[in-house]
């Protein structure tokens, strides 16, 4: 999660122990305008939670998009995968620029990969994300597990671009940066997709 998005749970969290310790206080002395004061705090305290709930970041909403982008490969719901695609999406890997450019070649190159490579488990790790007005670029570590290294789990890094059409953020850039700690040097070839 970013910073702006920590900083404001940690207020919530502040604002609750110091609602907490007013109550405590206001019992202990029986002292009713501090009583009155903790009941506001609390008000605001929920007010302010419930905002951070139901009003979720760009920056939230498209990580919230990255994982169920993610779970939607593991399940092998394409229609849902592809809905998350922009029409002039492109993958890369390392310097290889760009290895597919539509949504149906990234659909099918990653039920290829995901069928015949025998996924069974996607995880985030680690997602950072920064937005420059209608562009958010999130950096993600994964996970994957698959029956073909035999359950052992496979790390890597990839950048997602998400552009804004509307109030719809759509991937429209991907780039793998490493798997398994070796860079991309050992990334397969599955180019030949592009023609399937």
């Amino acid at each position: 999660m970013p910073d702006s998005v920590h900083a404001a749970w940690g207020l919530i969290v502040c604002l609750a122990i110091v609602t907490v310790f007013c109550f405590y206080i206001a019992n202990a002395r029986l002292n009713n305008r501090l009583k009155q004061t903790a009941v506001s705090l609390l008000i605001f305290t929920v007010a302010l939670a419930a905002i951070r709930i139901f009003f979720p970041t760009n920056i939230e909403r498209v990580e919230q998009s990255t994982r169920d982008l993610c779970q939607s490969a593991v399940d092998g719901n394409w229609t849902v995968f592809k809905s998350f695609l922009a029409p002039d999406i492109t993958i890369a890997a390392g310097s290889v620029n760009p290895i597919f450019s539509k949504p149906d070649q990234v659909a099918i190159a990653a039920k290829y990969t995901c069928d015949t490579q025998h996924v069974t488990t996607i995880k985030i790790i680690g997602m950072k994300s920064t937005q420059i007005a209608d562009t958010i670029t999130t950096l993600c570590k994964i996970i994957t597990i698959q029956d073909s290294t035999a359950g052992q789990p496979v790390p890597s890094t990839w950048s997602l671009e998400w552009r804004r059409t509307g109030h719809t953020w759509f991937l429209v850039r991907v780039t793998l940066t490493d798997i398994g700690g070796q860079g991309t040097a050992d990334f397969p070839d599955i180019s030949r997709l592009k023609t399937q």
